[in-house]
């Protein structure tokens, strides 16, 4: 099984070495439409944005544009739809998403897509997978993204449940409204709750991979696995009072999956080639761990038709030949003994 899935994976690494030009273009056009559907379905406020022209052309324009482009793009479908709620919410997220952005995205910029895709994580049930990920792949400042993507995916929540509530735009009303929206927010131990466990599991699963172990990586995946699926199922317990633990079960688990299989595509190592090397210089001495990565190439398979061969009056009989040769060679050593004697 191994080698097939490395099999696989040299085959994907060459096709994108080849034409990643095409390939990334396909996989975001892909994320987008996926990801605008998913805002029009979940929110829909706007009836301009739920539209399938305009959700294709914004993909195309997401798939040939730069990756800032693509998260611009999706913070401006997600105000499109709040305007519709209210043009002051639309405001104020809209300063939120400044402030997310001078205060901590322009410094880290590749971490607002994984700001921006918690939210859509949720939906699909396996938000758990992203702070597998982060702390494997990234440092630690990603326990802020994690805590940004959960933020954004309940105020959305919030929005949802006070909707209602904006078909009157008196002042009373919007006030009112926004009450309603914090007071979802600030009462949500649930959400504060999986902010901590996901700040946790980040660090912790970065800990563990940067340790000098064999197989550090896959120890810090289990490891969160295993404490995620302790902490949510206590947490749907206890805060949230339910007794139906398969979703957060199964999310869990498919998140596992996922952060293993990322990992492996990512980079895999064959432990059983481990080198420690130690070298020294003027000024220290090095003591280095190598371990070489696990690759297999597939066969190159030549087939070959072989015609078997008419015998014809001078087609040489191989086994005579051999057998010829033998008796000539036994005489002429017979006959060079009695030449001695």
């Amino acid at each position: 099984m191994i080698f097939k899935l490395l099999e696989l994976k040299n085959f994907i690494k060459r096709i994108g070495d080849r034409y990643w030009l095409y390939v990334k273009i396909a996989i975001k056009f892909i994320s987008a439409i996926v990801i605008f559907s998913l805002m029009n379905i979940h929110m829909g406020y706007s009836d301009v944005m739920d539209n399938t022209v305009i959700t294709i052309g914004l993909s195309v324009i997401a798939a040939f544009s730069p990756d800032a482009v693509f998260s611009l793009l999706a913070m401006a479908v997600s105000l499109a739809h709040l305007y519709s709620v209210s043009i002051v919410l639309a405001v104020v997220m809209l300063v939120v998403y400044l402030i997310i952005y001078f205060a901590y995205v322009r410094f880290v910029p590749g971490q607002i897509f994984v700001i921006l895709a918690i939210p859509f994580l949720y939906i699909l049930g396996i938000p758990y997978v992203m702070p597998l990920i982060c702390g494997v792949f990234f440092a630690p400042y990603s326990i802020v993204s994690n805590v940004l993507g959960i933020l954004l995916y309940y105020v959305y929540i919030a929005v949802e449940g006070a909707a209602g509530l904006s078909g009157d735009k008196s002042i009373s009303n919007t006030i009112n409204f926004f009450n309603v929206i914090v007071d979802n927010i600030r009462d949500n131990k649930y959400m504060l709750f999986s902010m901590i466990i996901f700040a946790f599991i980040a660090l912790l699963t970065y800990i563990i991979r940067i340790q000098k172990f064999n197989h550090s990586s896959d120890v810090s995946i289990l490891t969160g696995i295993v404490l995620m699926l302790v902490a949510f199922v206590l947490a749907s317990s206890l805060i949230e009072k339910s007794d139906n633990f398969v979703n957060v079960i199964v999310g869990v688990c498919v998140s596992g999956f996922i952060a293993f299989m990322v990992r492996f595509f990512r980079i895999s190592l064959d432990y059983s080639g481990v080198k420690n090397i130690q070298f020294e210089d003027d000024e220290y001495y090095y003591y280095v761990k190598a371990v070489p990565k696990l690759s297999v190439s597939a066969p190159d398979k030549q087939v070959m038709t072989i015609h078997a061969q008419i015998p014809t009056s001078n087609t040489m009989n191989l086994r005579e030949t051999i057998e010829k040769t033998f008796e000539e060679s036994e005489h002429n050593v017979t006959a060079a003994v009695e030449e001695d004697r």
